[in-house]
């Protein structure tokens, strides 16, 4: 999860219950992301998630068929 300048990450499905399968290392918490949004992510996975990584906002969405939209920051 090393990503300097990244502020948000959009995710699908399995992928924080697969990133929380990993071994903790000493880069769980070195990041600049402050949000996760995306759709199916469990509340058990959710919980620990918040924990390990320190992500300080996670956003759910319902309704999405394709994943046809994404939300940037252009610098």
């Amino acid at each position: 999860l090393i990503l300097p300048s990244s502020l948000a990450v959009i995710y699908i499905g399995e992928l924080c219950r697969i990133l929380l399968s990993r071994p903790p290392g000493d880069y769980d918490r070195k990041h600049s992301i402050k949000k996760f949004m995306g759709v199916g992510m469990n509340r058990f996975v959710w919980e620990k998630f918040i924990k390990r990584f320190h992500i300080k906002n996670i956003y759910e969405y319902y309704g999405s068929t394709e994943g046809n939209t994404a939300l940037c920051k252009f610098v």
